[in-house]
């Protein structure tokens, strides 16, 4: 449900999730919207390869289908992902399909990312923010130490 403040409100089991609709969301190009994601998807039979060994730092973003939020993220990461192709890995699991995964990361609400580097947790935002929103959270704004593409 979106209240007049823009507000949405939604139950995930006895949560309340409340998340701000955000305005901020990239402007894309012509064409943009057709092109090939730059992301991985995620499962248990990949983390392992695809995360922890990765030889670059790598975005994680746990979202669900169900999750409109979630879904108003996505461009911003494929923004993000594009922005930083060969220097950055940009993945999407599913936590209502890889609920262990999901779990062992401590996801309580969604969206969540977080940015793994060397195989390890070093930076997590919650919820949709725009694209300088969530490279600033995630510390990809700045010397990110981000190998050179």
């Amino acid at each position: 449900m979106v209240g007049d403040d823009g507000v949405h409100t939604s139950w995930v089991g006895r949560t309340v999730l409340l998340t701000r609709r955000s305005n901020h969301l990239p402007k894309l190009e012509p064409g943009e919207e057709e092109a090939v994601s730059k992301t991985v998807t995620i499962t248990h039979h990949n983390f392992d390869s695809e995360v922890l060994q990765s030889p670059v730092p790598v975005l994680v973003d746990y979202w669900a289908p169900w999750c409109g939020p979630c879904r108003a993220a996505k461009p911003i990461l494929e923004a993000i992902a594009r922005e930083h192709e060969g220097r950055l890995k940009v993945g999407e699991l599913n936590v209502d399909e890889e609920r262990w995964l999901a779990l062992q990361a401590g996801v309580r609400l969604i969206p969540y990312v977080v940015l793994y580097r060397d195989g390890a947790p070093v930076a997590s935002s919650v919820g949709v923010l725009d694209k300088e929103g969530v490279e600033q959270a995630l510390g990809l704004d700045g010397d990110v130490r981000l190998p050179a593409a």
